[in-house]
């Protein structure tokens, strides 16, 4: 099985993945990159007004095959807005 690795983005930040999973595919990759951001924002709420976070999924040659990202934003409502 391949093996894939999530570097984890947020701001300037990049936290780079040494250890990788082996998964059976990209679609396999794609999946566990989304339950990690998913995992993330979870872990920051309720206290975040705003928070970009990307995960970039690459290969054992470091190449990169695909990114997921999660923008959470919370706004005050227009004073027109009734």
């Amino acid at each position: 099985m391949p093996r894939y690795y999530f570097h984890f983005r947020e701001g300037e930040e990049l936290t780079l993945d040494d250890v990788g999973l082996e998964l059976a595919g990209l679609e396999s990759a794609s999946h566990e990159a989304l339950r990690g951001l998913a995992d993330c924002m979870r872990d920051a709420m309720p206290n975040i007004a705003f928070r970009e976070v990307i995960i970039e999924i690459a290969d054992d040659r470091r190449n990169r095959l695909s990114v997921a990202k999660l923008v959470v934003e919370v706004t005050k409502p227009c004073p027109c807005v009734s």
